[in-house]
């Protein structure tokens, strides 16, 4: 991690598209201003962390749909097995 010390209007660059600003210092706490391209993703911590969770239960629900039609392949053929999952 790389901490630095800024003064209000003073700008930290970030690769060749991001600049962070900051904007206010008050009150212990910083104001910042980021521009970054559209296709950057920005979120506050606590956005993220909820991102991140829901994200992980989407791929849950996708793997148990993949599993409902997965196919068993065994010495006598393939056989199909029923998953059924129970919300709560």
């Amino acid at each position: 991690m790389l901490v630095i010390r800024r003064k209000r209007d003073q700008v930290i660059h970030i690769g060749a598209d991001i600049e962070v600003t900051v904007l206010e210092i008050e009150n212990g706490q910083v104001k910042l201003g980021i521009n970054a391209p559209r296709d950057v993703p920005v979120f506050r911590e606590e956005i993220a962390a909820t991102r991140r969770s829901n994200q992980g239960a989407v791929l849950a629900e996708a793997a148990l749909k993949a599993l409902e039609t997965y196919t068993v392949p065994n010495s006598s053929g393939a056989r199909t097995v029923s998953i059924s999952s129970s919300s709560s």
